[in-house]
């Protein structure tokens, strides 16, 4: 039985998050560039190495968040306006 749960688990992973805007990772990249001037801020893999979150912007504020699966399939998850970067606070001892 536990077996069953894990590989049920692994397998709800994989699957696109419902509602989503999905299609081939080239063309979705394409669109956010032609359209929004976003580039990739930055990216990360998913825990259990299903997917690469990617986080784009574009110098107007706007954002969209795409989550890239390991069989090239992408899905946009989050997009909006008014995107703003936040230096990180590093902790730690001061040089």
């Amino acid at each position: 039985m536990k077996f069953r749960v894990i590989i049920y688990a692994l397998w709800i992973m994989t699957i696109p998050v419902s509602g989503a805007a999905c299609g081939k990772t080239g063309l979705i990249q394409k669109a956010l560039n032609d359209k929004y001037h976003e580039a990739p801020l930055g990216a990360g893999m998913s825990s259990g190495n299903t997917a690469i979150i990617t986080l784009y912007v574009s110098p107007s504020g706007t954002y969209t968040v795409l989550v890239t699966y390991t069989w090239g399939q992408s899905c946009i998850i989050a997009a909006g306006d008014d995107w703003t970067e936040v230096k990180p606070e590093i902790r730690g001892e001061k040089s």
